[in-house]
């Protein structure tokens, strides 16, 4: 039987709680998030408390299923918008998102894209859904995965960077949490931290990596830290593994850049 859920609730949050920390969202209390449907259905994001991730406390969630059936979700939360105008350089956004339901019922796969606009306007939008940051399915259920992407590029210098997460690409699973959302300062916050971004992601045969420096080392562990790949070039043979989600360690020297990737 697929899980119900506990609580409802009507709040969105935002809020910085660093210096480095551009914007933050945990979705505990009250400020103002837009939402977006392009279904057929009447059903959105909303917040909500459920018994499948106690700790994270209030998430925001979108179904892919109700009681009374399947449904095929298109939904949008949306960000207000976020002032990185005297931002230069390492732009980082992080946030978690997960399935209640167990890898053995099928019922996990949610899909979700994030895209990152300069403002609402239509040029904006239609820019930004051209060139997700993440998009792809969950490889496995009852785990809170976190992601990080360096933003740099579509965020600094805006005065009005907009996130937009999006669930859809799916159907009859059951929902889709997200959390502990942030916008930060990379550099800031660890100074032996350098930003690493690998593709494809999903990735099948190989997955090249995108790092500054040319002596590098790359260590891939499964989620349960065994480690199943080490390597000290960018475009590393995966062809091997099993399909799933792993995660990465890159080192250069005596910095280090991590992060997931699904193996299809």
């Amino acid at each position: 039987m697929k899980k119900l859920l506990l609580s409802l609730s009507v709040v969105f949050t935002c809020g910085l709680s660093k210096a480095q920390v551009y914007f933050s969202e945990t979705f505990d209390s009250t400020a103002a998030w837009g939402l977006l449907s392009l279904d057929t259905d009447t059903l959105n994001w909303g917040i909500y408390t459920t018994q499948a991730f106690p700790d994270q406390g209030a998430v925001a969630l979108s179904q892919s299923w109700v009681q009374a059936g399947p449904l095929t979700p298109d939904n949008f939360i949306i960000s207000p918008p976020i002032d990185l105008t005297n931002v230069s350089s390492n732009v980082s956004l992080s946030f978690k998102i997960g399935s209640p339901e167990a890898t053995s019922t099928g019922w996990h796969e949610e899909f979700l894209s994030v895209y990152v606009s300069d403002g609402a306007s239509q040029a904006a939008v239609t820019a930004a859904l051209a060139a997700p940051v993440h998009s792809q399915v969950l490889a496995e259920g009852e785990i809170m995965y976190t992601f990080t992407y360096d933003i740099t590029a579509l965020a600094a210098g805006k005065d009005s960077a907009m996130l937009w997460f999006r669930h859809h690409n799916c159907t009859d699973e059951n929902f889709i949490v997200l959390d502990d959302i942030s916008v930060y300062n990379s550099a800031s916050l660890n100074e032996n931290t350098i930003s690493a971004n690998v593709y494809p992601n999903p990735a099948k045969d190989v997955l090249n990596i995108a790092v500054e420096g040319d002596e590098v080392e790359v260590i891939i562990s499964t989620l349960e830290g065994k480690v199943v790949v080490t390597d000290k070039t960018k475009t590393i043979d995966i062809a091997n593994l099993n399909a799933g989600m792993y995660i990465y360690k890159v080192k250069v020297g005596d910095k280090i850049a991590t992060g997931n990737f699904v193996k299809n």
